[in-house]
């Protein structure tokens, strides 16, 4: 304990002594001295010195460039401390140039000086330097600031024009130094060498400067650098955008260059010193701006430049029907444009955000029909009427890469003028009171369309106007169109709407999808399409064949009618219209006759077709459709010429199969029954029925080996052959296809029903299915199969038996012209016990277009012997063709 501690003790205690006596109040407090001074002596450790005064600079003042600025010190000490300025004795008063801010403080950690240095306007380099004392410590930093450019030219910055030219800059120094184009060396070149000097001196310095063809500024870098220190001086040239002369021509000249003007169909005066008015389709106003350029179905090729856009006043743009491509330009700057046409072209990829266009709210007609584009940007769904841009940019052809091209859209309101009424009808009044609205771009003037017309259009009208089917046909623009139309409508006595002449709300007329004619789109009740469809153009439902889609090629085939009818009947279901003509009913054509053998007859019917259906040719279509496809794949496609194909008409009441047995005789003409219309549930009379009713209308008739019946409205396939108890097969076999799927779907149905099963007499190849749900062949369907069918040479694509050495296949396993012919499980609708001879087969898989090698010989062998010209396995080997089989 130190002595003043005891003092202290002294002083706190010394209040309650006053009420002793002054003896005791005086021998206590010497006793009490006297303890604690031995007390401290005998505990008192060594002396603790006081911390000694530190100061740490922890930053540096970097020299001050002549402009002068601020800069900071930082620094640390343990004591107070002053700084202040101290200028050499030699040195003028640094007040009125330096200064220092705060001059003094506590202690502390990172403290920071401000150093503030005015402008050196001398040509000398100057400096002071900063005292910073702290306790008995002191630091003297230096203080230095450059003189005024040591090389110094007349300014910084030179900005010149976009010519050619020269630049000359004074420079004086009192140094050593070169002259270095640090950047722009392409376009800045110094004329004359740089003077060396030591003096202050004036040296001029000519740079040649070429012209800028660039429409943007370029800047280049000269330095003037000391040979002998690190001072530098530099000059910074700018060089403004050319600026186009003739921003009109040049603009002009770009298209021509860019879309092959030299073959043009007209080119008359492009690039001639002739006013630009008389250049062929431009269009220029009184001060001799372009405001339009006219070159539809002119034979411009190649791409569009950006410079179009250059035109400053162009509003109007038709560059229709020609064969332009790539991606359509950007054009940000195309303010004035109320019109551009570019359809009918070859552009490709996404439409540009053209949201320029559209600024305060402007009308801007855009047509981009009959391109490959894709994609529809913002600011085209969210222009005021995107109805109507849309219609005049929805028509696009696609190569199998991008998607359907209708989400989101909608058809427009507008008002037509009804050739069959006389009256102006609104649009959206005739859509939103029907389930389904065609909007038909017809030609009255083309065969094509006015067949269109009676066909499908007739038939889908008539079969679905009273359930909510309605059509607005819209033919091209003038009088002669209008002419031929309003005949039409007389001599047919058109019962939907047909006009040539249209407008909006503002009486103008405005661009919906057109050619090809014929061509439709599709809406529900709301207006939203449903489906656009057009010759080039893709189904909704995207038919698929080995992984490739498929386009319309054709409006009047059946691949677009059996499209069209799917869409129908998913929206309406089955038709209430009812026949009244049957005159066509047990009437028969001869669609093909055999060339070669005896004619081994087809016949093919229709069950479930009404009399408009015979009518509009829809019922033939379905027919020669169903003579395609037996044809369409090997082994049926070689054999071609040995077959008598009729059609034979059977004229139903209703378009649809009945769901019982007793409506089954009177509402169709076959009697056939169905389940929900989703497979079908023939009874055993109508395999007789339909010999008995159609094979008598003729003797080639009764004598066919095969009926086909193709069934309206139904998915579904099944095939009635019957061996007798004396193994007999009894002739004709009966197949029935459901006709309402895709033309492919259909197809493989078809022909796995009569080719297969019918003609070929082959039994299933797939496994277990809803039909035969076990997963092992029962003993006795065993015993029926070896016993009863394949004794009558029927079901001999499958076996019971899994040695290769039994099967009735066994001469194709091995054989060098069918290494894939092997032993599989699985047939006859079981998964076990049952073996086939391939992995793949259209008896395995319907929409497998190929038949396994032994199917094929089984067919040969009954074609060849029903011909009369009697089979042999090498006449087989001799034509047999595996197209089809994918692996």
């Amino acid at each position: 304990m130190h002595l003043h501690y005891v003092f202290s003790i002294y002083d706190a205690m010394k209040q309650n002594i006053y009420t002793i006596s002054s003896i005791v109040k005086l021998a206590l407090l010497v006793t009490f001295v006297l303890v604690a001074v031995i007390f401290t002596g005998c505990t008192k450790g060594p002396e603790v010195e006081a911390e000694e005064p530190y100061l740490n600079i922890r930053s540096e003042l970097y020299p001050f460039d002549a402009s002068g600025g601020k800069d900071l010190l930082v620094f640390s000490t343990n004591t107070p401390w002053e700084a202040k300025i101290e200028t050499p004795e030699t040195a003028a008063p640094a007040d009125a140039w330096c200064g220092v801010t705060p001059s003094s403080g506590e202690a502390g950690e990172n403290l920071r000086l401000q150093v503030t240095v005015g402008e050196n306007d001398t040509y000398s380099e100057r400096g002071v330097f900063l005292v910073l004392r702290a306790g008995t410590r002191e630091e003297r930093i230096a203080v230095r600031q450059r003189q005024k450019n040591t090389i110094l030219s007349g300014q910084n910055d030179y900005a010149v024009s976009c010519e050619e030219q020269t630049l000359t800059v004074e420079v004086q120094a009192n140094v050593a130094y070169e002259t270095v184009v640090e950047s722009g060396q392409q376009w800045i070149k110094e004329a004359e060498a740089s003077a060396d000097t030591k003096a202050l001196e004036t040296t001029a310095h000519v740079f040649r400067i070429a012209a800028n063809a660039e429409e943007r500024e370029r800047r280049g870098v000269v330095l003037f650098r000391s040979t002998e220190t690190k001072l530098c001086d530099t000059l910074t040239v700018i060089q403004e955008a050319w600026v186009d002369p003739a921003p009109e021509l040049t603009a002009l000249t770009a298209l021509y260059e860019s879309t092959g003007g030299d073959g043009w169909t007209h080119n008359d005066n492009w690039c001639s010193d002739k006013p630009l008015n008389e250049w062929y389709g431009v269009e220029t106003d009184e001060e001799g701006y372009v405001i339009s350029l006219k070159l539809a179905d002119n034979n411009l090729s190649g791409t569009l430049p950006e410079q179009v856009a250059d035109l400053s006043r162009l509003s109007h743009i038709d560059f229709s029907r020609n064969a332009l491509g790539g991606n359509l330009p950007e054009w940000k700057t195309m303010g004035k444009v109320r019109y551009m046409n570019l359809s009918y072209n070859h552009f490709e990829g996404y439409i540009p955000d053209w949201s320029a266009l559209f600024e305060n709210g402007r009308s801007v007609e855009i047509v981009l029909n009959n391109n490959k584009l894709y994609g529809w940007p913002e600011s085209f769904m969210q222009y005021h009427e995107p109805g109507r841009l849309c219609m005049a940019g929805i028509r696009q052809y696609y190569d199998g890469k991008h998607t359907f091209f209708l989400d989101g859209l909608s058809v427009p309101d507008f008002t037509i003028c009804d050739l069959v009424s006389g009256g102006e009808v609104s649009v959206r009044d005739i859509y939103s009171r029907n389930k389904l609205t065609m909007l038909l771009a017809w030609n009255p003037l083309q065969e094509e369309s006015v067949r269109f017309m009676e066909t499908t259009v007739k038939r889908l009208y008539t079969l679905f106007h009273t359930q909510g089917f309605d059509v607005i046909a819209v033919t091209p623009e003038g009088d002669a169109y209008r002419t031929a139309a309003q005949a039409y409508v007389q001599e047919h006595a058109v019962p939907w709407y047909v006009c040539t002449d249209y407008h909006d709300a503002d009486g103008e007329r405005f661009v919906l999808p057109s050619d090809p004619y014929p061509s439709y789109l599709l809406c529900k009740q709301d207006g939203a399409l449903v489906a656009d469809m057009f010759v080039g153009g893709r189904a909704p439902h995207f038919f698929e064949s080995l992984g490739e889609r498929e386009t319309f090629e054709d409006m009047l085939s059946f691949q677009h009618a059996s499209e069209l009818n799917t869409i129908v009947c998913d929206i309406f279901g089955q038709s209430e219209y009812e026949s009244t003509d049957f005159s066509m009913d047990k009437q028969y054509e001869v669609l093909q006759r055999a060339t070669r053998g005896n004619g081994i007859g087809i016949a093919l019917i229709g069950e479930a077709f009404t009399d408009v259906d015979i009518a509009t040719g829809w019922y033939r279509q379905m027919m020669e459709f169903a003579m395609e496809s037996f044809f369409a794949i090997e082994p049926t496609k070689s054999y071609r010429e040995y077959f008598d194909v009729y059609m034979v008409y059977a004229v139903s009441k209703k378009d649809h199969i009945a769901t019982s047995i007793m409506a089954g005789d009177t509402e169709t003409a076959l009697g056939l029954t169905g389940s929900n219309n989703d497979d079908l549930d023939i009874i055993h009379s109508s395999r007789i029925y339909i010999p008995q009713k159609y094979g008598s209308i003729s003797p080639e008739l009764s004598s066919v080996d095969v009926w086909s019946a193709m069934v309206n409205n139904i998915y579904a396939g099944m095939t009635h052959t019957y061996i007798s108890n004396t193994g007999y097969v009894e002739r004709p076999s009966c197949a029935f296809t459901g006709c309402i799927q895709d033309r492919l779907y259909m197809r493989g149905i078809f022909i796995h029903e009569t080719v297969g099963h019918a003609f070929g007499w082959l039994a299933e190849e797939y496994g277990n299915s809803a039909l035969l749900p076990s997963q092992e062949i029962p003993e006795y369907k065993k015993l029926s199969l070896i016993e009863n069918q394949q004794k009558s040479r029927f079901s001999l694509n499958v076996s019971v038996s899994n040695d290769p050495a039994t099967v009735s296949w066994a001469h194709l396993i091995n054989h060098p012209q069918f290494p894939y012919v092997s032993v599989y499980e699985g047939g006859a609708g079981y998964n076990l016990g049952v073996w086939r001879s391939e992995n793949q087969s259209i008896m395995r898989t319907s929409t497998t277009l190929y038949f396994a090698a032994i199917c094929r010989e089984l067919i040969v062998k009954r074609i060849l012997e029903l011909s009369g010209e009697g089979y042999t396995f090498e006449k087989f080997l001799e034509k047999d063709s595996d197209e089809g089989r994918m692996f």
